[in-house]
């Protein structure tokens, strides 16, 4: 069952709930806020070239109180010393501790060590290849003080110092690669459609109670997650607030995440036995087509709620659409291109897609 909302009260210098019970209290009149455990595990780090130093820096600029904030790095051995050494002055954070994987360890796996490690009252999640923007710890606190259970919030793309490239056409790829997230708006909140595990985050004990699952792919295990939240009766909001910056580039974007995830979306309609996926495998070779066909009608709608929520008005929303429906139809032809992989050569695009 969900837990009851927390009984919160402005900090002195900002506007960050805080718990008021005892254990949460440093003297007589002095209440600490909300201790946050961020995992950042170093999965993605070979993929895009990326160094856990420039997530660690975006953490440092924080509004939130970096004494409140501990960061569990989890990586594999080959990682292990480099990331002991960032991690030995502590940054300024709570605390910073270094948890080795077993080589074997894949990307979910990863993820239940670090917060299997953590000591927060909210354990949060980003990868070694996303960039929190300032307000993302304070966002996360008021949106569980709130009385979410576990929240969600914007992915959008940044380039790391490669050749620039323009902010609509990123947000564009961000919203066919994350824009259906945002659900519905109404009753003072907005419910998370969907959830990615680079920008999540919720209470200690609801993320120990339902830890994500190892032995589905990455789209697969997120969406099997969220319904068992929300099975369990747990609430889980989408917060605009709660912002972070993915490293983009063309190919990785187009080949490692879409063609990936036309493969995953393949194997998992095998998996998940539901009339609706045994409807379209009775399609044969039309069914990566027909798929397409369902993402590009879902991207059109994702846009009006994933653009709103990057705080874009009706007219620019509209000045955009050209650039998310280019973004679509090549996101939806690599997805085609991923699905009859998995149809034409099954173990051979398996073993590419358990690398990327």
């Amino acid at each position: 069952m969900p837990s009851a909302p927390l009984h919160v009260e402005p900090g002195a210098s900002q506007e960050i709930p805080v718990l008021t019970d005892a254990a949460h209290r440093a003297g007589p009149d002095v209440v600490m806020p909300l201790l946050v455990s961020v995992v950042i595990e170093g999965y993605n780090e070979i993929t895009l070239s990326t160094s856990v130093s420039d997530t660690l820096l975006a953490l440092r600029e924080q509004d939130y109180p970096l004494d409140r904030i501990e960061v569990i790095l989890v990586t594999d051995l080959s990682r292990y010393r480099d990331w002991s050494d960032v991690a030995d002055g502590q940054l300024g954070f709570h605390r910073v501790a270094v948890v080795p994987a077993p080589p074997e360890a894949g990307y979910f796996e990863m993820k239940n060590l670090g917060a299997a490690r953590a000591t927060g009252d909210i354990i949060a999640f980003v990868d070694s290849d996303v960039h929190p923007h300032v307000g993302w710890a304070s966002a996360i606190v008021r949106g569980i003080a709130s009385g979410a259970d576990a929240v969600a919030g914007v992915s959008t793309f940044w380039t790391r110092g490669r050749q620039p490239i323009p902010a609509a056409v990123l947000e564009a790829a961000a919203s066919v690669s994350w824009g259906h997230i945002p659900g519905r708006a109404g009753a003072g909140r907005t419910p998370a459609a969907a959830l990615v595990a680079h920008n999540f985050a919720g209470r200690a004990e609801t993320i120990r109670a339902m830890p994500f699952g190892t032995c589905y792919r990455r789209n697969t295990s997120n969406s099997r997650l969220l319904g068992d939240l929300r099975g369990s009766g747990r609430r889980v909001d989408f917060l605009s607030g709660q912002r972070v910056d993915h490293v983009f580039s063309p190919r990785w974007w187009l080949v490692t995440l879409h063609v990936r995830v036309g493969w995953e979306q393949h194997v998992a309609r095998r998996i998940d036995d539901t009339r609706a996926n045994r409807v379209v495998r009775r399609t044969s070779v039309l069914e990566p087509f027909i798929v397409a066909g369902w993402a590009l009608a879902a991207d059109a709608r994702a846009w009006l709620r994933f653009g709103r929520a990057l705080g874009h008005g009706p007219a620019a929303r509209a000045a955009r659409w050209p650039l998310v429906a280019a973004a679509s139809l090549c996101a939806r032809a690599a997805g085609i291109v991923g699905e009859f992989a998995a149809m034409v050569a099954p173990e051979r695009s398996r073993a590419w897609a358990e690398r990327q």
